[in-house]
């Protein structure tokens, strides 16, 4: 059977790559997920990264052959494994977009230390307290599919597209949307002129000015289309610092947090009934 066609498209402003980023986009190539072919694109000089991430969405869609695109950012890397985990998610019914979930990049140190002094495992190491209590970019409803062919998998409202990935079956409905919704346009990058659809442009509402990413989300949502993120899927965010996702040691925290205070409520209750 002949291989599909990915193409992993990064927008950067100064054409500048972190390490995490190269070594990641190396070790990929050297072992693509089986039953894909790689291409990387590589867009530099892109300072307005709205019409940046129009304009490659639009040339996938209308002007290449490509099975699926994916987005990630010069300053997130992954492992070849974790890409293939999220490429076989996109067989399965109902997963029409899917994505990687990356800590921001900021530290909150009163909730690093609040997660240390609730950790309920008889260690702590520092690398884990910190991926418990950092920011991540998924938003919204996140709804856990415990069974199923969507057993693991995690449907979120929103996220950020520093790794998302987009296959041309998804894209046709969401262009199909957007043609009915929304006016063509003309996006102007590097010298070229691409005709179609602003369906990264940000939204304004009363709850204010949201990014390209989660505009696009919003206008995924409208279009009726669902988007998944993998919890095991482990991703470096490179800032002055290497931000190390790991969003299912997040999700175990909280998990036996709440399992603690449900047990101390319990022995409260007991007490109180005691007396």
């Amino acid at each position: 059977m002949k291989n599909k066609k990915l193409a992993i498209c990064t927008p950067c402003r100064e054409g500048m790559f972190p390490i995490n980023y190269v070594a990641s986009s190396h070790a990929i190539l050297q072992n693509p997920p089986e039953g894909w072919d790689i291409e990387y694109s590589m867009m530099r000089g892109t300072s307005d990264i709205t019409n940046a991430r129009n304009s490659i969405i639009n040339m996938f869609y209308y002007n290449s052959d490509i099975d699926a695109m994916m987005f990630i950012d010069s300053d997130v890397g992954m492992f070849p494994q974790d890409l293939g985990k999220m490429l076989s998610h996109l067989d399965k019914e109902g997963v029409d977009f899917i994505g990687g979930n990356y800590c921001k990049k900021k530290f909150n140190f009163p909730l690093m230390l609040q997660t240390a002094s609730q950790w309920t495992e008889k260690e702590i190491h520092a690398k884990d307290v910190l991926c418990a209590s950092a920011e991540y970019v998924s938003s919204g409803q996140h709804l856990f599919y415990e069974e199923g062919e969507l057993e693991g998998l995690c449907e979120v409202d929103g996220l950020g597209m520093g790794c998302f990935i987009i296959t041309r079956d998804s894209a046709h409905k969401l262009f199909k949307w957007a043609e009915k919704e929304l006016e063509k346009t003309t996006f102007h990058t590097l010298g070229k002129e691409i005709k179609g659809y602003g369906i990264c442009n940000h939204i304004v509402t009363d709850e204010g000015n949201f990014g390209e990413d989660y505009s696009l989300c919003m206008r995924i949502k409208q279009a009726g289309l669902r988007i998944f993120i993998d919890p095991s899927v482990k991703l470096t965010h490179t800032g002055m610092y290497d931000w190390d996702a790991d969003f299912l040691k997040y999700l175990e925290h909280k998990q036996a947090l709440s399992k603690s205070e449900k047990k101390v409520d319990s022995n409260n209750s007991k007490n109180n009934k005691t007396k």
